[in-house]
């Protein structure tokens, strides 16, 4: 019988840093009621880079949020983009000299 390989994880290298694909620049934005004023809302925006669907950076920073800080959580906003990839950038002809 022959062996089956499992297939391996594609991977982009991108400024010398080898990231799985499925990174991807998260967003935040978490309104939170302010501890001394309990009615009105504020807006905290977080980004990071993290990785789709399980969002474990984003959990832990929630996770975090809960535990340390006063102002109870109200509702969480989440918006993702994908990191630039090598194939997406153009060079142009153009050079600029800075003396």
């Amino acid at each position: 019988m022959a062996e089956q390989k499992t297939p391996k994880k594609k991977l982009v290298q991108r400024v010398g840093v080898i990231m799985p694909v499925r990174y991807q620049l998260v967003t935040a934005e978490i309104a939170y009621y302010m501890p001394d004023h309990p009615l009105v809302l504020q807006l905290y925006i977080w980004q990071k880079l993290d990785m789709l669907p399980e969002l474990r950076e984003l959990y832990k920073f929630l996770e975090f949020w809960e535990k340390n800080i006063d102002g109870p959580l109200h509702s969480v906003r989440v918006a993702c983009a994908p990191i630039v990839s090598p194939r997406e950038l153009r060079y142009f002809n153009y050079e600029i000299k800075i003396s």
